[in-house]
Parts: C-alpha cells; structure tokens; sequence
C-alpha cells in the first residue's frame, strides 16, 4: 500500500504466512510470520529510537525517505492454548476419584510468543551546527553496523560511522540506518476451571510475562558528540508474575 498526504510519504511490502489449528482435541494455536519493508519520509506511531518529527531540510522531504520507525524486517508471532488431558472429561484420569480431579484435572495452559527483528534508530548531532532550529543529522562516513558478534551494550553500534556535519551544512546520513535490538519474548499462562455446584465455575489463574526473563534493550544513543554515544542504557520490564481468581456464571 502507498500514502501520501501533507507531504508525507509511506510504502509497505510484506510476506504474511499464517498457520492456523482450530480447537480440537483441547487444542488450538495461531502461528504468524511476516517478512516486511517498511519506508517513508516522516516520522510514524513507533516509539523507536531518536527519530524527530521534523525533516532535517524542509525545503528537501526526498532526503528524508528512508526505512520507516514501524519497519521490523521479520516478526514471528505464535499464540496457543491447550486442555490438559487429564481429569473428569479427558483422555487420562477420567475416572479418577474427586480428590485427584480436583488436583489434576481441569488446568490449561496458554501463551503467545513473540520474535522480531529490532526497529530503526536515527543518528543526530549534539547541538545545531547546521543554525537551523531543526534536527541536525551527522555526515555518514562508513558502516553503522556492527556483525552481531561485536554489539555490546557499551558500543550497539559503529560509532565512527558518524562526524558532526559542518557548520552551516546538512550532514547527509539518512534517517533509521542503525540496527536496534531486536525481541524475544514469552509469555505464559497456567490455568484450571472448578466446578462449584452447576452454574457457577471458579478459574484459578497463574501468569508470566517474559517467562525466561530475557532483556528487551532499548534503542543505543546515537547523538554524535553526546557522552553516552552507541550506548544502550536501558530496557523494558523484567520478569513479571501474577495471580488471579475470577468467579464465571
């Protein structure tokens, strides 16, 4: 699909493949994979990276057609859910006394896994060489890209890609052409029904958000002459629990 209004520009190609089990046998899920490029001339929706809102020439918005802040060249995303098939109704311990249905039987598990690529990250400029009032971008001088064997949280990126632009000039690196960090992530959900009496069932719920406690970085400083230049200082929410009861009738 292709946009264009109040000169912004968007184009969009993607493969979408999707696999989908539809419940039987207690089991259901939905697999999804997309393999995308995303480009425009203006800042999106995406909270990524550094990217102003504004062009660095507004006299000139071709130079800011670049790879887009949404722009995730592959995402994978898979969402399931399983009766357990034990207990009162079930392929094993069906007949099983009341004590060991109520401790076996009934619990279902869920989740929905998530892997994509990183998003985009605009290099800027410390300060306003160009005396525009607008973002200032760098002169690109090489590679911002490292081989993922030599990112670290203390250097994302390669940082001598990037010279201040002149006084009175526009640097001419373009917008999004470092790599962020791309995201794994689980989460997780063990639940059971219980019968009490014939209209009312209590669910019992045990959740994990990030269930292996991996680390969602955030997008590396990439302002040229900043203290902490190719730096990633931060990242999202660690590992999260929670447990809930809900009465159904």
């Amino acid at each position: 699909t292709s946009h264009r209004n109040f000169f912004r520009y968007s184009h969009f190609h993607s493969l979408q493949v999707k696999v989908e089990k539809r419940l039987s046998r207690g089991l259901s899920f939905l697999a999804s994979y997309s393999w995308s490029k995303a480009i425009s001339d203006g800042r999106g929706g995406a909270d990524a990276g550094n990217t102003s809102g504004e062009p660095q020439n507004p006299y000139n918005l071709r130079l800011e057609r670049a790879l887009a802040d949404e722009h995730q060249a592959q995402r994978f995303v898979f969402s399931y859910n399983y009766d357990l098939p034990f207990g009162s109704g079930r392929r094993f311990l069906a007949s099983a006394g009341r004590t060991a249905n109520v401790l076996l039987g009934g619990w279902a598990v869920g989740g929905i896994t998530t892997m994509a690529s990183g998003r985009r990250v605009s290099p800027t400029v410390q300060g306003n060489p160009a005396n525009t009032g607008t973002t200032n971008r760098p002169n690109q001088v090489g590679d911002p890209n490292l081989p993922r064997s030599r990112r670290r949280l203390e250097r994302w990126f390669n940082t001598e890609a990037f010279v201040a632009n002149a006084p009175f000039t526009y640097g001419n690196a373009a917008r999004n052409t470092i790599d962020g960090p791309g995201r794994v992530h689980f989460d997780f959900a063990l639940y059971k029904h219980i019968a009490v009496g014939e209209r009312l069932r209590l669910q019992f719920r045990a959740e994990c958000f990030n269930l292996t406690n991996t680390p969602h970085f955030g997008a590396p400083n990439a302002t040229v002459g900043g203290n902490a230049y190719g730096v990633i200082s931060g990242a999202g929410d660690p590992r999260i629990l929670q447990f809930a009861l809900r009465l159904l009738f």
